[in-house]
């Protein structure tokens, strides 16, 4: 799984989104950055696994 995570200014990480392949995180990670605008910081990070 991967996730989008998100911050605005100096504000805390935030999950947005969530996705079982890296191709659905990076396509929709386009999408985000388009939506949201230029303040915000926006990422991909692999979830870790919680067996």
């Amino acid at each position: 799984m991967y996730v989008i995570q998100g911050r605005y200014h100096a504000r805390d990480w935030e999950d947005i989104d969530e996705f079982n392949t890296l191709e659905e995180a990076e396509n929709m990670l386009v999408e985000y950055r388009i939506a949201f605008g230029s303040e915000w910081l926006l990422t991909i990070k692999k979830k870790k696994d919680e067996n």
